[in-house]
This record gives C-alpha cells, structure tokens and sequence, in this order.
C-alpha cells in the first residue's frame, strides 16, 4: 500500500478493524505511486500498453489494469482515471513511479502525450467503511454515482468499493489533503497495517508481495478484473490470449489457514509433495493463522489439507475460499 502516513495519530488496529465494518476510517490511500498522462493520445497509448481496455474509457470513469511484460508476465497493477478530455490519473499498486515511468515513457515516440509523476504533488486518502460517503459529504466533498470520478476543489473523489468494502477514494493537492484531514477530525485513522488485514481477510493479492514477475495474471486470479479480450494488441498480448483459450491452470493465488504459528517463506506440501511458498501470513484475530500463496493444484482447492513446513515443524493447515471464512469482526 502507500509510504505515505495520515498527520493524525492512528487508532488501535483493533478499534480501526471494528470502525472499518460499523462506521468509517480514514487510510493513507493503497496506491504507492501517482502519474498523469496529459494529451489527446493518452487513452490510445494506454490502450496499445496496458492488459485492459481503455480507447472507450468516457470522462469521469475509471478502470483497473495490469502491465506485463512481452512473455505476458506481470510487471504491475494500476488504476486509470479519466479526470477530464484528455487528462488521465494512474494509480500504481506495489510498483514504483520511477520504474513505471522509466518503462513506459521509452513508448512515449509518436501519441501525443505526456508521461509525468505526481506523486510528491498529488496524496491518496481513502475513506472505508459503511458511512464513508456520509463522511465525505459532510466534509463538503461532492459524490457522484458509483464508479464516477468527481472533481472538487482540490481533486477527485470517486465513489466505489476495494476489498470488498465501501470506499470514497481521494487524490488531491496536499493543501487540500491537510484541509480535509482537518474537517474529518472526527472520523477513526487508521494506517496500513488496517489495509493488510483487510486484504488478508479477502485474500487479495498484492504486488509485488505475492507475485513474482514470472506469474500471470490468470495465476493470480486477476482475469476478469484487468484483462480485456476484445481491443486491440498490447505488450504481452499473445501469450495471455494462449492461457485463456488453453483454460488450464496448474497453480493458482489461494489462501490457507493453519492450526499454529507460520511464517512468510514456510513451504506448503500436499500429499507429501511442496506445492507453493507462503507469501503473505497474518495471526488473524478471528481467523487464526492466514497464510497467502501461490499454489499448484490441487492445492489451491478449498478444502484440501495441506502441511506448512515451519521453523518449528510441520504445522497442519487447509485451503479455504477467497475472501476468507468468518473474518469479520464477532
């Protein structure tokens, strides 16, 4: 998630985990990096880079992406918001700017834009919870329909979910960052070790924590959120569309749960055979012990038992769904 902290001491995690599903936080914003591309090509050019279609993108409307490289393996995650005609926002998620633009603004030739960071002048807040648009509105800021980007002094606001919760997403100056911060007084702050709970409890994944740059998007189980299948060609193109016709996955993103302690980088074994390495692991409070992974079938299916090789040896643990069983707060 973001580098960035809120000027506001943050709550307990506890007490900012309850708020997140009875009233609203306050989070440093998920994305760790912001970059415009201004100029009348900047949706073709993202349409000829990026894994989802983006030329039909109307103004006020945003999408979710992954980049890859040209063997289709990921290289990143973003967001694309259309702030106006021909001004666009990405938000990376994991990635740097400095890598993302050392990349892409090498394509920069011919289309008639321009690739710029923004991520010293431009903060990410996000407002989560089942009150978070009451909270926004009554800090005067103006909301749109669903899934809308919505200018106001200073920004952009967007109306949407993430995790599988209610979000107001918010970019905007610094000096009105500080300013709303200040008419949010009385909304709960939390910092990222919320947002990791609560990407753990939906067994999201997260760049480039859980995937390597030799994974795939359909490995991660990011199909239907990044790629499109009915645009034009884009870096990594041919063998995504090769992975979709084949259909067979041999491993895929999954969560487990164990019945003692584990750790990041604990073998998982099925049938006496290692079928993943665990990425991600939180002591859940209501959970227990959460490992993420990718694992190779038929591990990654709910249900499966499966063995985590721990320091302290092997701890016995099974498969679960995405999002994980029984995490909300009792």
């Amino acid at each position: 998630m973001s580098n960035e902290s809120t000027t506001a001491t943050a709550a307990p995690l506890d007490a900012a985990w309850r708020a997140a599903y009875g009233e609203a936080v306050l989070l440093p914003g998920w994305s760790s990096g912001r970059v415009t591309l201004i100029g009348p090509d900047g949706l073709r050019f993202s349409n000829s880079m990026f894994t989802q279609r983006f030329d039909d993108l109307a103004v006020a409307g945003r999408r979710a992406s992954a980049y890859c490289d040209a063997k289709g393996r990921m290289l990143g995650l973003l967001e694309l918001w259309r702030v106006e005609d021909h001004s666009l926002v990405v938000l990376l998620d994991g990635a740097s700017d400095e890598s993302f633009e050392a990349r892409y603004g090498r394509y920069i030739v011919l289309d008639d834009v321009e690739l710029e960071v923004v991520t010293e002048e431009l903060e990410h807040l996000t407002l989560l919870g089942p009150t978070a648009a009451a909270a926004a509105s009554s800090a005067g800021v103006e909301l749109g329909a669903t899934e809308t980007v919505v200018a106001f002094d200073g920004g952009w606001a967007l109306l949407g979910t993430r995790l599988g919760h209610p979000v107001v997403e918010l970019v905007l100056t610094r000096t009105a960052a500080h300013a709303l911060r200040e008419r949010l007084s009385g909304v709960v702050v939390a910092d990222e070790a919320l947002w990791e709970r609560l990407r753990v409890e939906a067994g999201a994944p997260r760049w480039p924590v859980d995937m390597s740059d030799k994974e795939m998007v359909h490995t991660m189980g990011l199909r239907e959120e990044v790629l499109h299948f009915e645009k034009g060609c884009y870096i990594g193109q041919e063998t995504i569309h090769r992975l979709d016709v084949m259909g067979k996955l041999r491993k895929r993103f999954g969560a487990l749960v164990a019945q003692g302690p584990i750790a990041v980088g604990d073998e998982v074994h099925h049938a006496g055979k290692k079928v993943g390495v665990l990425t991600t692991v939180l002591d859940h409070p209501q959970s227990g012990w959460v490992g993420l992974a990718v694992l190779r079938d038929p591990g990654s299916t709910p249900g499966e038992e499966l063995i985590v090789r721990a320091a302290h040896g092997d701890t016995a643990a099974t498969a679960v769904e995405r999002p994980v069983p029984n995490a909300a707060p009792s």
